[in-house]
């Protein structure tokens, strides 16, 4: 599917009206009717002419499944070291937190469970 995309898609936005050459849909289908799906190879005969535009985050991968390239120094890296002591730390507290809810649900669960048993 993407390589359809990628062969066919000539960077313009799509524009609905000109594509159906400026008839109204109704018109173009008769009512009732429904498009015959388009024959293979038939759904776009025009080159590509560019390609489409390239987005660009800022982000620079090294590959596939490569992930984004880290720069260090030694000034930044104290200030990376203590936030994420600081994330470990928040990230402990809502584990303990999901594990305290994850107990809750299930005596609650189990309480809901009794009840329906009694008042069968």
């Amino acid at each position: 599917m993407k390589r359809y995309f990628d062969l066919n898609y000539n960077g313009e936005p799509y524009d609905a009206v000109t594509r159906r050459k400026n008839q109204d849909l109704f018109y173009i289908l008769g009512a009732g009717k429904v498009a015959p799906p388009p024959k293979a190879g038939q759904a776009n005969k025009q080159p590509a002419a560019r390609p489409a535009p390239k987005m660009s985050s800022g982000v620079t991968s090294s590959g596939y499944g490569g992930g984004a390239k880290v720069v260090s120094s030694n000034a930044s890296s104290a200030a990376d070291k203590a936030q994420i002591t600081k994330l470990e730390g928040q990230l402990a507290e809502l584990k303990l937190q999901n594990d305290t809810l994850d107990k809750e649900r299930d005596f609650y669960f189990g309480k809901l469970r009794d009840i329906e048993m009694l008042l069968q």
